[in-house]
């Protein structure tokens, strides 16, 4: 997050960030994300962002890890 990493990056495969430490269940820097001035309205309109591999949600991917 200290070096520009933009929220809205997408990797081949359609996954931003989010994605990531959503399977990870990184809730540490989630609420980092949260609180960086600037994210708080940005993170939230990610949270419906599907991917290109299963047309899913960063949320489909934290719960079928079983990160509830």
């Amino acid at each position: 997050l200290g070096q520009g990493l933009s929220l809205d990056d997408e990797d081949i495969y359609g996954q931003t960030p989010l994605f990531y430490v959503a399977k990870e269940n990184r809730v540490n820097i989630i609420h980092k994300m949260i609180e960086r001035k600037g994210i708080q309205i940005e993170i939230f309109s990610h949270v419906n962002h599907v991917d290109k591999i299963a047309n899913q949600t960063p949320l489909f991917y934290a719960a079928r890890e079983g990160h509830f």
